[in-house]
């Protein structure tokens, strides 16, 4: 007998948009309406697999964030690795879901691969290279706000009522506790303020606030706005201590993988990737270097696509946090050698506490394969004919649940 079982997942915690497979689950093998899901009036909810590598990773996340008597440091957060079909997204929103049940604070990116589309509104940042005006000493911008405005507003509706018992933690305390990024002193004075806001739901309404102004001509200033206080709400989630947090993000290598800078380049002078290394609001290497490493009882959970994508994340090369290292021709000329001494590298920085523990999530067992068909003949996805179909199915598919589903829908 299979060890994978059923399990219900109450969607109206996860206010966020669905991910493609879960979608697929619900649509064309349940066949639910999702608005009813969504607003619990559904008669049938959606269900999913839970598999023993579930389970483990639960059972790790409540020794983690619930017990720290001891005053022992945490690992800052799991990465989930595995061949696409697996199963890590499904893993993933169910680790959200029962975060959100027992509680805890979950901020929950389901879609980074919408971080990945251009920089088309940083052509005028470029530009400025050749005025004269060293690289580095060019204003600050954060890119995806339509995408932060979403996240914080799913965030907000999920833990209303948390968030305005939370109060902010003082600049003085953000400043000697949390980091976000490669460490810049203008960038941390921001960061570090309270805006205003005694509570975390002040903090996300004043986020939320700004949207009406990004499509005006004052959009410049509402992205480093929305950038600053969204950083600010990472910061004080690092603080907090009444209850546990859960950073969740699928896709994660996607959230560094365009860069409008290859390596060190001469626009007039040395334009750096550092120079707009805030660029990226949410930075996947420093999600673990920093975000869950400084976390007061929290730590980050990530999935890692395995789809073919532009610029992996390295510990050389990240987008937004650090930059490529310094060329020859870089360090040859005065204005490089000026710009390069600005260039911060957490490599050196990075300690055994900062790496993330990583989770491969199996392909899918003989018996959890034969599990998969008969819920997909259950749910009339194919008609079962005989045990032989059912044995070239399992074998075609090769442990892969996607290519399962695939299989059954051609039959």
């Amino acid at each position: 007998m299979s060890s994978m079982t059923l399990r219900e997942v109450d969607v109206t915690r996860i206010p966020e948009p669905l991910p493609k497979s879960v979608h697929d689950r619900l649509h064309n093998i349940l066949r639910l309406d999702e608005r009813a899901v969504r607003s619990g009036r559904a008669e049938t909810p959606l269900t999913l697999f839970e598999r023993p590598v579930d389970q483990q990773l639960d059972e790790w996340l409540q020794r983690q964030l619930t017990a720290d008597a001891d005053g022992r440091r945490r690992m800052p957060g799991v990465l989930l690795l595995g061949e696409s079909g697996n199963g890590r997204t499904f893993t993933l929103l169910q680790a959200v879901e029962r975060a959100r049940s027992r509680g805890w604070l979950a901020l929950y990116l389901p879609k980074a691969s919408e971080w990945n589309d251009g920089h088309g509104r940083f052509a005028g940042v470029y530009d400025r290279g050749s005025e004269g005006v060293l690289a580095l000493e060019i204003p600050r911008y954060y890119d995806r706000p339509t995408q932060v405005l979403e996240l914080v507003r799913c965030f907000r509706t999920a833990h209303a009522d948390t968030l305005r018992e939370l109060r902010c933690a003082p600049p003085d305390e953000l400043r000697a506790h949390t980091c976000i990024d490669v460490p810049d002193e203008a960038d941390t004075e921001r960061e570090c303020q309270t805006h205003g806001c005694e509570t975390l739901l002040q903090l996300a309404d004043t986020l939320l606030s700004y949207e009406p102004v990004l499509p005006t001509d004052e959009y410049q200033q509402a992205m480093l706005t929305i950038g600053t206080l969204f950083r600010s709400l990472l910061r004080q989630l690092q603080r907090v201590q009444q209850v546990p947090v859960l950073v969740a993000v699928d896709e994660w290598n996607y959230l560094n993988s365009v860069t409008g800078f290859g390596h060190p380049t001469r626009m007039g002078h040395w334009v750096h990737a550092a120079a707009l290394r805030s660029a990226r609001p949410l930075n996947a290497w420093n999600a673990y270097a920093r975000l869950g490493a400084h976390m007061a009882r929290g730590l980050v959970l990530c999935a890692e696509t395995a789809a073919n994508i532009r610029g992996q994340v390295r510990r050389k090369r990240v987008f937004g946090s650090l930059a490529h290292p310094t060329t020859d021709e870089m360090r040859g000329d005065s204005a490089g050698r000026q710009a390069a001494a600005r260039i911060l590298h957490t490599a050196d920085e990075e300690t055994a506490a900062a790496r993330p523990l990583a989770l491969t999530i199996p392909r899918f067992t003989r018996e959890e394969c034969f599990t998969l068909l008969s819920d997909m003949e259950r749910n009339q996805v194919f008609r079962h004919t005989d045990d032989a179909m059912l044995w070239r199915l399992h074998t075609l598919g090769g442990g892969n649940a996607a290519r399962l589903v695939r299989l059954c829908r051609a039959v």
